[in-house]
């Protein structure tokens, strides 16, 4: 079925619609057979995404409503590029490694076609709104735009539990508006005690945070066990590899280990040089850990004197107990954002249920 009009006169629909207090009849009609004809290229995409085993999608095409609505907020949106006009979304069972390989599959299968345009990722990630994330993803299929939204669990919890509140609130608070009777108070939060509209609507754009930065943890969380595992196997290069990428998300800044390896024909004086620097990388990461400027001395003195000659027997022991350190340093770490997240995921489940009960009011 091919598109009822132009893209010049379906822009021009979007602009008498954007601007009209009252549609006419004829552009309410014309909006209706180009709401049909964006709901069957969507049914196509649907089965394709569908087909690619990430479970069954969810897919709507906006209403006559919403879309007015959107065209008179956002006046200089031509009909044509809205891309949201028609969208599917998947909620992926796992993080955001996970969701980026699902991001990158659903790429790759809509740029197969030779008359494709290449997909348009968006990631929300990176640069929310409003509290919003997730990973969009904007393919052509017959050069129309469909939106695919790529969302964790949480992602999805969070969204649904805003879309949940805009609609008796009022949809203002999706785009960082103030709830309808912003001053009421809300006495089923499930949050403790009783809060205003206001208040609620920022804790949960707080919660947005406290989110994002749970599902970065988790990200790296698979690398901290690549760490463990290289670090029980006594695989030092790959431990230096997996700590190299893992200490970029610890709040205490550590240094990176230098590298333990050896010339085959290793001799005394090359242990004394690679020692030294695991000396100096000790003195750096006890800098960070120790802040009792004493406490710091003793442990370095004790644990990794100053040596004019070394063994080989000497060095493993530097090279484990120096890694030890790092390595106790993460599993702390891990700890303490376990139990955060499981706070955060606690929060999320308790305001999402209240909203689909009918609370919060």
């Amino acid at each position: 079925m091919p598109l009822p009009l132009s893209k010049n006169k379906l822009n021009q629909l979007g602009k008498r619609l954007a601007q009209a207090g009252h549609p006419s009849p004829d552009d309410l009609r014309t909006l209706h057979s180009v709401i049909r004809y964006y709901q069957s290229v969507l049914d196509d995409v649907k089965a394709q995404l569908d087909g690619l085993g990430f479970g069954e999608s969810i897919s709507r095409v906006k209403t006559q409503s919403t879309l007015i609505e959107k065209l008179q907020r956002e006046q200089d949106m031509a009909l044509a590029r809205v891309q949201d006009f028609a969208g599917a979304r998947i909620v992926i069972d796992g993080g955001r490694r996970q969701q980026d390989q699902i991001v990158a599959q659903i790429c790759e299968h809509f740029s197969r076609s030779t008359d494709a345009k290449t997909p348009r990722v968006i990631d929300r990630r990176a640069k929310p709104s409003y509290g919003y994330r997730a990973v969009h993803v904007i393919v052509q299929p017959d050069d129309v735009p469909v939106e695919i939204q790529v969302r964790t669990p949480l992602q999805n919890s969070w969204a649904q539990t805003v879309e949940g509140l805009a609609d008796r609130w009022g949809r203002g608070i999706r785009y960082g508006q103030a709830p309808d009777e912003p001053n009421r108070v809300v006495r089923n939060t499930g949050l403790g005690r009783s809060y205003t509209r206001r208040e609620v609507v920022t804790q949960i754009r707080k919660l947005a945070e406290s989110i994002n930065m749970v599902e970065q943890r988790a990200e790296v969380a698979e690398v901290a066990k690549s760490t463990l595992d290289c670090f029980d196997r006594q695989d030092f290069d790959g431990l230096k590899r997996a700590f190299e990428a893992y200490r970029e998300h610890l709040p205490v800044k550590l240094p990176l280990p230098p590298s333990p390896q050896l010339p085959a024909d290793y001799t005394e004086d090359n242990l004394v040089i690679v020692y030294s620097g695991f000396r100096k990388y000790m003195k750096r990461t006890l800098h960070a850990l120790v802040p009792d400027r004493r406490a710091r001395g003793r442990i370095f003195r004790r644990r990794i004197p100053h040596l004019t000659i070394v063994t080989h027997e000497q060095f493993i022991k530097a090279i484990a107990y120096s890694m030890a350190v790092s390595i106790i340093t993460i599993k702390n770490f891990d700890t303490m954002y376990s139990r955060h997240s499981a706070s955060v995921r606690s929060s999320m489940e308790t305001l999402e249920r209240a909203v689909e009960q009918g609370g919060l009011e």
